[in-house]
Formats: structure tokens, sequence, C-alpha cells
């Protein structure tokens, strides 16, 4: 993700029942059957994945927009 603050003004009110994003969570959820993880495997991704949101919120809350980015893990 390039810019979160963009990111976050273009997603802004998006209803989780959106088309798009079911089929984005449709892929994540294949990508992780091509990979075989397990269940257990998939709920730690999902939570490390959450950890990674909150670290980019709260940094999108305290810097200027134009400073915060997501470094890759």
């Amino acid at each position: 993700m390039e810019n979160p603050a963009k990111f976050m003004r273009q997603n802004k009110g998006r209803d989780m029942n959106d088309k798009t994003m079911k089929a984005l969570a449709n892929d994540i959820l294949a990508k992780c059957q091509e990979q075989e993880l397990s269940y257990t495997e998939m709920r730690t991704l999902i939570i490390m994945l959450s950890g990674r949101l909150e670290s980019a919120q709260t940094a999108l809350r305290d810097l200027p927009i134009s400073v915060v980015g997501i470094t890759p893990f």
C-alpha cells in the first residue's frame, strides 16, 4: 500500500458486504489454501494483519499524513 492516508480517504465508509470486499476476502482465502495453511495459521495471519492495521492507524493519528507509510514484513 503506497499511501495509507489515500487508501483511508478512498475507502471511507465502505460496506463490508460490498462485492469488492467479498472478492478480496475470497482471494485471500484462496491464496491461503494454495499455500496449504491450516485454519490456525490463517487465524494467525489475520491477527498479524490486524496488528499491522492498528500500527498504521496509530501512525496516521500521530504523524502528518505525508510522512506515514506501511513497511512490508
